[in-house]
């Protein structure tokens, strides 16, 4: 049997490496400030952390919107995991004292 600990460490874990994954997947859109007219393409949500500008083939990457993307989307997948664990655990107990 896990300790409570095992479980945040866990879930610690899992919400980094999706934070990671939803961080890179919001680079595949561009964010709605982006200035198409003029070839300039920022990515990332809710911190722009890329920037492409697409005529001269740069791109300009800033780690700390990056980090803080991270932290964020590890943030919300964190509350989501502990909170849906929490309710299963609830869900369990109610069904041994029936």
């Amino acid at each position: 049997m896990r300790s409570g600990l095992d479980v945040d460490g866990l879930s610690a874990f899992v919400s980094v490496a999706l934070g990671l994954a939803i961080t890179r997947f919001t680079t595949l859109f561009p964010t709605p400030l982006s200035h198409p007219l003029v070839d300039v393409a920022q990515l990332g949500a809710p911190m722009t952390w890329i920037t492409l500008v697409i005529s001269a083939g740069l791109k300009e990457i800033y780690w700390t919107g990056f980090v803080v993307d991270v932290g964020f989307w590890s943030l919300i997948v964190y509350i989501f995991l502990v909170t849906v664990i929490h309710l299963k655990s609830e869900i369990t107990e109610r069904g041994k004292k029936c």
